[in-house]
């Protein structure tokens, strides 16, 4: 049986070194190929094996894909990379060489692969002219070398050598609430309060706090109620009988919605409290103590 013979056309979908914002390159290869059996070209459908090697003859293929596709005048156009990734087997650069199998045969002499024009191009990314846009001369090289003990950077050159100073004799001086003691800052405690340390037992405040952050508790003073206001939605406000120093809310009640208490400190030190309810349904009960 007579192997057909094989007129190959490999095009590269790549790209030329469009900005960031462009599309992605596609990552995909065409393989157009025509194919002749006894002078004949051949008609129909087609099954292919495609491989790549790093060796024109023998050892082991880098990337191998089956695809089929249907002959027209002995022509078949089908895409590589499409079950297989293709990235890895371009990984590192080096020759690549494609070989086709057709009925499990595979033809020879293998093909190398060469670049199309514009993908000659993609190998100026291993030295690149801008990053960013930013032009090679205005970025800054590694910086190297480091300066000994007391001496300090002066200046960094493009070239990333650094220029050291001896250090100028800096003095500090330590501001409120610091200490200075050498080339060490403390806090001076006697200008910062040290943190608060215990607590007072219920029913006691604290009275003193020493530097240490001490406590010194005493108990508080009896709270004597003088006298109580009470009213509701609907009622008149009530209001104490004489001046009183302080009341507060002690009872908020009620019902739907807009209802309220109200407390207040008026001409003469009487405190006055009212209760407000709007809405069907609606009711507050209030209830206040004063001292």
């Amino acid at each position: 049986m007579k192997i057909p013979s094989l007129v190959i056309a490999l095009t590269i979908v790549a790209g030329v070194a469009y900005p960031a914002h462009t599309e992605p390159v596609p990552p995909t290869l065409t393989f157009t190929a025509r194919l002749v059996k006894d002078s004949v070209a051949v008609e129909g459908n087609i099954a292919l094996q495609v491989s790549l090697f790093r060796t024109p003859t023998e050892g082991k293929a880098v990337w191998t894909e089956t695809v089929s596709g249907i002959a027209h005048g002995g022509l078949v156009a089908v895409r590589l990379g499409d079950q297989e990734p293709l990235h890895k087997a371009f990984y590192g650069g080096g020759a690549l060489y494609l070989e086709v199998a057709i009925n499990g045969t595979a033809l020879t002499p293998r093909l190398g692969i060469a670049s199309v024009p514009y993908a000659l191009r993609a190998d100026q990314a291993s030295s690149a002219d801008t990053l960013a846009g930013v032009s090679v001369d205005k970025l800054q090289r590694p910086i190297k070398g480091e300066c000994s003990a007391n001496t300090s950077i002066r200046a960094i050159s493009p070239s990333g050598d650094i220029t050291c100073e001896p250090d100028d004799n800096t003095t500090y001086g330590a501001g409120r609430g610091l200490q200075l003691s050498g080339t060490r800052f403390g806090v001076d405690f006697a200008d910062v309060q040290r943190r608060l340390n215990g607590s007072c037992e219920r029913g006691q405040a604290i009275r003193a706090v020493d530097s240490e952050g001490g406590l010194t508790c005493e108990p508080m003073p009896a709270v004597t109620i003088a006298e109580t206001l009470a009213t509701k939605a609907g009622d008149p406000a009530a209001r104490t009988g004489q001046a009183r120093t302080l009341c507060a809310l002690t009872l908020v009640d009620g019902a739907g919605a807009g209802h309220g208490c109200r407390l207040e400190l008026k001409e003469g030190g009487i405190w006055f409290l009212s209760a407000s309810a709007s809405g069907a349904g609606s009711s507050a009960t209030c209830q206040a103590k004063c001292f």
